[in-house]
């Protein structure tokens, strides 16, 4: 190779060594196996020792990290010796290959594009392609939604490789049936899929990412990780969870993206004073994600993008509230990444999911909007975030398939209503002699639970009965008005004992503090990354007063506040926050530097107990409004 070539591809493989270096730091990677042999492998570089590699996995299972991780290792190779293959990293985008034509000049136009080379690089690239020593890493196929563009992409690398017998690709997917591939491209093809982490490498994990010298000792059972949890992705978000013995995750794949986003956002908010609000932030990525999947894209404009959002009806955004946005969620939060110069797009697919499920999560009509094949993972992310999952349970059923509805179900905090929504789908859909068949085949003589197995489950639901009549007695039996100020504030305390108490550790009652008294301390025992950012303990001020709790009042629990070293603190008040009171809420939750203030009126009060809400999302759902 020329020498101003060589020095042209030694260039563009340390730009692909800079950005793909992180990947190889602090890691436990998962295992893989060939779909073909059988052998299972620790190590990824066994893929590159073959011609043509098919990576599949499941959604946010690692593929995207093995091959930046692969690319990293391939640069540093080609860059100290060169002797080794050039790598050449490339993000499935919207451009088809040209039928016929040039193949590796479409090719190294990608490639250079996505790191940022110029016409030098390009030229050496398409010489590399076509003659050298190269490993394509083309990752995302399944990002391709047309087909056919899928299958010529798979061609046009076939025939490089045929035209080049020192080139080798590895090009990953999400699992598929052949039918979407072509079963001609498959054979081909030599598939590896990625494994889930077992005990041992999870726990390898959570000593790494703790630093720790010795891995800590149990794992809690959680069809969350034996799902598709052994991946980088999803592992970097868990550890978050980790207590000292086990995991304590959220039934819901949905509930745990909510919180991890927002602790990552509370963290940043900490670091950075110019951050956007929680509600705006969701708002606007929910609106990105939507203009997404209705365009069928994997990224847009960075021009496009803004105009998308500040064109948005339910949210007011402006120039500086749209600017500010997109710098923070790329910057500082990394949710958003320019794949491509002057171009916009989550930094993982699995982001846009979550985010578009939030759409659908509030409007499951916009399912009519959006491509069959994108709708997997966010009707299950919705299904996991909405109050009412038997309209998500119905798009699933209708739209796809009744094993997407099936998993649909196993995210809802109502299986038991969305089964049952599901069954009568089916059974509406039989024919009777087919329906009538069915019962007698799944009819049983006993029908009472093995094991007291269904007896502990109605206990549990017993017991939360239980607790939500306890807790509406204490509410109606709230001494009101004429009755003394003391036995008002008492009962209150009372009151927040029993509901504070249910998920927080009351540490003391009307505590006499350097500060003043205080009516009520808890303790963050809870360790849902969620809760992390505040620590430590919650104080709580009980408000049984005939008017609504005043700026003065509010002011004066800063006061408490900011005079301690906690974080934050509820104010319970019966009457509710008059305008003035909410208005200094929301001034001291834009200030970093002041405790955050979590108002709770009687309103939200008796809305809970009438739901019968979910107290962990009670509290969360409190602390967002101002947060």
């Amino acid at each position: 190779m020329e020498p101003g070539h060589l020095a042209a591809l030694r260039s563009y493989a340390a730009a692909i060594h800079e950005i793909t270096l992180r990947e190889r730091e602090d890691i436990v990677i998962p295992q893989i196996k060939s779909l073909r042999t059988g052998g299972v492998a620790s190590s990824p570089e066994v893929l590159t020792e073959e011609k043509r590699v098919l990576l599949q996995g499941p959604p946010g299972s690692g593929k995207t990290h093995l091959m930046r991780y692969l690319a990293a290792s391939l640069a540093e190779n080609f860059l100290n010796s060169e002797e080794f293959a050039c790598p050449v990293l490339v993000q499935a985008r919207t451009t088809a290959p040209p039928e016929g034509e040039d193949y590796a000049l479409w090719l190294a136009n990608q490639a250079i594009e996505q790191a940022w080379g110029g016409e030098l690089e390009r030229e050496a690239l398409c010489k590399a392609l076509k003659t050298g020593n190269t490993h394509i890493l083309f990752d995302g196929l399944d990002e391709i939604l047309d087909t056919s563009f899928r299958i010529s992409t798979l061609r046009a690398l076939a025939e490089l490789a045929r035209a080049n017998p020192r080139l080798s690709f590895i090009v990953s997917i999400r699992d598929r049936s052949p039918g979407e591939i072509s079963t001609q491209s498959l054979e081909l093809l030599s598939p590896w899929t990625i494994l889930p982490f077992d005990e041992v490498r999870l726990l390898r994990f959570r000593a790494t990412r703790f630093s720790r010298p010795q891995p800590l000792d149990q794992v809690s059972e959680s069809r969350l990780l034996k799902e598709s949890l052994g991946n980088p992705l999803i592992l970097r978000l868990l550890f978050t969870y980790a207590t000292k013995e086990k995991f304590q995750l959220p039934k819901s794949r949905g509930r745990l993206f909510e919180d991890i986003v927002h602790a990552i956002h509370v963290r940043e908010r900490e670091r950075l004073r110019a951050s956007p609000p929680a509600g705006e932030l969701e708002r606007g990525l929910e609106v990105f994600a939507k203009a997404l999947a209705v365009k069928k894209l994997p990224h847009m404009a960075m021009e496009d993008a803004r105009n998308t959002i500040e064109s948005d009806p339910e949210w007011n955004f402006n120039n500086v509230a749209t600017d500010r946005l997109l710098t923070y969620a790329m910057e500082r939060l990394v949710l958003l990444v320019s794949p491509i110069e002057g171009r916009i797009g989550f930094a993982h697919r699995v982001f846009y999911e979550y985010y578009l499920g939030r759409v659908l999560a509030r409007n499951i009509d916009l399912v009519d909007q959006v491509a069959p094949s994108e709708l997997d993972e966010p009707l299950i992310f919705a299904a996991g975030l909405t109050a009412n999952p038997t309209s998500v349970i119905t798009a699933a059923y209708k739209r796809r398939t009744v094993q997407l509805a099936i998993s649909c179900c196993e995210e809802s905090d109502q299986p038991e209503v969305t089964r049952e929504h599901l069954v009568s789908l089916i059974a509406n859909d039989l024919h009777p002699e087919y329906l009538t068949a069915l019962q007698k085949l799944f009819s049983a003589p006993d029908s009472s639970p093995p094991d007291g197995g269904d007896n502990l489950e109605s206990e549990q639901h017993e017991d939360d009965y239980d607790f939500y009549t306890d807790l509406q007695e204490l509410w109606v039996s709230l001494p009101r008005r004429g009755a003394p100020v003391n036995s008002r504030g008492h009962a209150l305390e009372e009151f927040a004992k029993k509901l504070f108490g249910s998920f927080f550790r009351v540490v003391e009652t009307r505590l006499h503090h350097r500060v003043g008294e205080i009516d009520l301390v808890c303790e963050i025992e809870n360790l849902d990354p969620f809760w992390a950012s505040y620590g430590g303990d919650v104080w709580v001020e009980c408000k049984n007063t005939e008017s609504k709790a005043s700026i003065e009042q509010i002011n004066t629990f800063i006061g408490k506040l900011v005079g301690s070293r906690w974080r934050i603190g509820f104010f319970l008040s019966s009457s509710g926050f008059s305008r003035d009171a909410m208005r200094r809420v929301r001034e001291a939750a834009a200030n970093p530097a002041i405790p955050l203030i979590v108002p709770v009126s009687g309103d939200e009060i008796q809305h809970l107990i009438a739901e019968r809400s979910a107290l962990p999302r009670f509290f969360k759902k409190c602390v967002r409004k101002v947060a």
